[in-house]
């Protein structure tokens, strides 16, 4: 559970969210709803400001939009909804301000082996959601013995590729497809910049345990699939473990799924609660 540090009103604790899309609006409207009591939102920050703007204007506190820095140094709890690329920076503002933090992109961890060993030191929370995935619970337990394969397949409607930096850079053309194409056969490192609004999933598993020497991350877009999914698959000492998730895509944004959103949600919940169920 989550301990206050600086002085919030009514004893609650004082969020802050970078990144006010898809995710960071549902994490927002819960705070003010469902987590009223303990917490409350102390400013919001976007790289485009005017969604930041248009986020306070629909919030019943009307939450002030500040800058990266400002909102950090008001905030016991900051919650990036943004970007791989900004997961850095806002990591070290947050060790050099002794806040905690809450990141949806997992990419940009990857890699950060130094500043997550900071923030350990500094006694730094860093939260990380399941997001899409199912069966995290079995995959952090498979991960304490070695594990001797790991296969994440990844499979979304094409349009859910568009912009990705790795179709741009190949030239791929995602429209009109009427069989599946496979985008993508490597590692977690090469998918995580291929592809960093698609596969978080995968950072979040590397994240989680599981070697990245022993990963292989395949990314398929089919033109017949209507949802996102996820299939993980291990192969290790407590024998093979296999998850499977078919996830609604967002209705704003169909990189990401619904399903991530409520994990965002529960992941927010039990930082709140001091009891805690599962893994």
């Amino acid at each position: 559970m989550l301990t206050q540090k600086t002085e919030s009103r009514s004893n609650k604790i004082a969020v802050g969210i970078v990144g006010c899309g898809a995710i960071g609006s549902s994490l927002a409207t819960a705070i003010e709803k469902e987590f009223q009591k303990k917490a409350h939102l102390v400013g919001l920050s976007d790289l485009v400001r005017e969604r930041a703007v248009r986020l306070s204007r629909r919030l019943k506190g009307h939450p002030p939009v500040l800058e990266m820095d400002d909102l950090v140094r008001h905030s016991d709890l900051v919650i990036e909804t943004a970007h791989a690329s900004i997961v850095p920076t806002l990591l070290k503002k947050v060790i050099q301000k002794g806040k905690n933090l809450f990141v949806m992109s997992s990419g940009g961890l990857l890699g950060q082996e130094r500043l997550l060993q900071k923030a350990r030191q500094a006694g730094c929370q860093v939260s990380v959601p399941s997001g899409a995935l199912f069966g995290m619970d079995g995959i952090k337990a498979a991960s304490f013995l070695p594990i001797q394969k790991a296969i994440l397949i990844t499979r979304k409607p094409p349009q859910s590729f568009e912009g990705a930096p790795f179709v741009l850079r190949h030239r791929i053309s995602l429209r009109g497809l009427r069989r599946e194409k496979l985008l993508f056969r490597g590692n977690v490192k090469e998918a995580v910049k291929a592809f960093p609004q698609n596969i978080n999933v995968a950072a979040t598993l590397v994240l989680s345990g599981l070697p990245p020497q022993k990963f292989e991350v395949r990314i398929i877009a089919d033109p017949k699939a209507r949802r996102n999914s996820h299939e993980v698959t291990l192969h290790g000492p407590l024998g093979t473990l296999c998850a499977y998730a078919e996830n609604v895509p967002s209705r704003t944004n169909p990189k990401t799924s619904r399903l991530a959103i409520f994990s965002a949600l529960a992941t927010l919940k039990a930082l709140f609660d001091p009891v805690r169920v599962g893994t």
